[in-house]
């Protein structure tokens, strides 16, 4: 959870990844975004909903809180975001609850949140409605 613009720490099994890890190895770049924060974060969290057994637990102006539930065995996995350090970039953090190892689900996931705000951010100015 975060604290002060903090992300939750990525330390022990390597099951987690974050713009904040101070390990190149649990390191990924922070999400950018052109426009309003709001914006990016509506974005984002319509991008979350929409997919399987998701749940959004904390909606703010700065952070949101997602869960995500594997399919078959139920395990939760945690989404962080925050979006008030610097206009234009998201801290990620997503991090699987319990197992030792990931299989870079928690990687492939925030690559996926990357993309939908990419497509939302690059989507040409004055398309036909």
């Amino acid at each position: 959870m975060q604290q002060h613009g903090e992300l939750g720490d990525c330390s022990g099994p390597p099951r987690c990844v974050s713009s904040q890890a101070a390990d190149a190895e649990r390191k990924v770049k922070p999400l950018r975004y052109a426009g309003s924060a709001a914006a990016a974060r509506e974005t984002l969290v319509q991008h979350i909903m929409a997919q399987p057994r998701t749940e959004v637990v904390t909606n703010s102006d700065c952070y949101v809180h997602a869960t995500y539930t594997s399919a078959i065995m139920g395990y939760t996995d945690d989404v962080e975001l925050w979006f008030c350090n610097e206009p234009g970039k998201v801290e990620v953090r997503s991090s699987s609850r319990v197992g030792y190892y990931d299989f870079n689900v928690n990687r492939e996931r925030v690559e996926r949140l990357r993309q939908a705000l990419a497509v939302d951010v690059e989507a040409p100015i004055g398309r036909a409605q």
